[in-house]
């Protein structure tokens, strides 16, 4: 929280050793959290802090019982401490529901045999590695347009085509180029459930690294991905631990 509070306007001026206030994690909440699950309580975390004001500054002995909080107020308090303090990692949610180990395929893998992992094992997102580096995203949509496209210039045979040929081809295209993002396997599991409900990110999968940096050295650093198919799965598992 003081990492993000330092970026808002009210802790740009602020050092690293500022002990945050209530309020400056309201604000923080307000400008850096604005598009998460945090954003639902922010008008209640408001009124408890006003409610927690009066409580300490304005407390007299005849109304003490108007000091004692609610059952909701201290269900909002606990979300969010959770939120913070002891969220749910991905590690745990990968390990618990064994979603590691993705499919990685390489450029010259041919068409032919990426469609036959599709069916056998339904899913459409591949991520492409060549010596060792990040190359892109095969995806169900990239392959939809370039089997589109050929079609269109004469035809296609799935055996001479590669998935060079489909990275090439997604590439190309705007949409693609911020389509993915990057956790850490130990960042939060909330962090990929905010990364889709964002309406402003164009994130349409989230990789998973074992690198701290959020960065992949050799392809044995992603261990996995996430899809807005994933969202109602995770959003269970969130409200079960």
């Amino acid at each position: 929280m003081k990492e993000e509070f330092l970026k808002t306007e009210r802790g740009r001026n602020k050092n690293a050793a500022h002990d945050i206030s209530f309020s400056d994690c309201l604000q923080t909440i307000k400008e850096r959290y604005k598009n998460t699950t945090l954003s639902k309580y922010k008008d209640q975390l408001y009124l408890i802090n006003n409610f927690r004001n009066i409580s300490v500054h304005d407390y007299t002995n005849t109304f003490h019982d108007i000091a004692d909080p609610s059952v909701h107020t201290m269900e909002v308090m606990q979300n969010v401490y959770n939120y913070f303090v002891r969220p749910t990692t991905i590690k745990k949610y990968l390990n618990d529901e064994k979603n590691l180990n993705p499919i990685i395929l390489n450029p010259e893998t041919c068409l032919s045999e990426m469609l036959k992992l599709v069916s056998n094992y339904k899913i459409s997102q591949f991520p492409i590695f060549h010596n060792e580096e990040l190359r892109g995203m095969i995806t169900d949509n990239g392959v939809t347009n370039f089997i589109a496209n050929k079609n269109d210039a004469g035809g296609i045979i799935f055996e001479e085509e590669t998935v060079a040929d489909v990275i090439e081809n997604e590439n190309d295209m705007e949409e693609h180029k911020n389509s993915f993002a990057v956790l850490y396997i130990e960042d939060e599991l909330y962090r990929v459930r905010d990364l889709f409900s964002n309406i402003e990110s164009m994130t349409k999968y989230v990789l998973v690294s074992k690198s701290g940096n959020r960065e992949f050295r050799t392809q044995e650093d992603l261990i996995g991905i996430f899809t807005v198919a994933d969202i109602p799965e995770i959003i269970h598992y969130l409200a079960e631990n």
